[in-house]
């Protein structure tokens, strides 16, 4: 039996997981879903129990309930390749400051600068500066 918090959690991360893969209309689509190759699900993780008890057995409960000041955990679920699949022995805990550099969105590419701005107004997220083309991490 897995507490509510846990459960909730997982299942956040679960359907975020499908949405950016799986549905054309998520804004993150285009580098998970619709990226060239695209990001896959492992089918069995298709189903929540299954993709919980997998991610229970194989990384284990979240290293600890810590938030961030919005309430968000400072824990995330990172692909280890991030070019790689969500699938067994490609997913870890991670602190969400550690995540933002293993980010593919982090990387210098033209795709992704075009994604980053829209209607004419800078959309960089704070820990990203864009100086002569390429993104300087910007984490504290």
């Amino acid at each position: 039996m897995t507490d509510a918090p846990v459960e909730k959690y997982l299942r956040t991360i679960h359907d975020n997981m499908k949405q950016r893969c799986l549905n054309p209309n998520h804004e993150s689509y285009p580098f998970y879903g619709g990226a060239h190759p695209a990001v896959q699900i492992y089918p069995p993780w298709l189903d929540f129990e299954t993709f919980k008890e997998d991610i229970l057995a194989e990384i284990g409960p979240r290293p600890s309930n810590h938030t961030r000041e919005d309430g968000r955990s400072v824990w995330e679920i990172d692909r280890i390749n991030s070019y790689g699949n969500y699938e067994p022995k490609n997913l870890r805990w991670l602190h969400w400051r550690d995540n933002q550099a293993n980010k593919r969105m982090a990387k210098k590419s033209r795709k992704k600068r075009t994604y980053l701005i829209k209607n004419g107004e800078n959309q960089l997220p704070d820990y990203l500066q864009l100086v002569d083309g390429i993104y300087n991490l910007n984490i504290q």
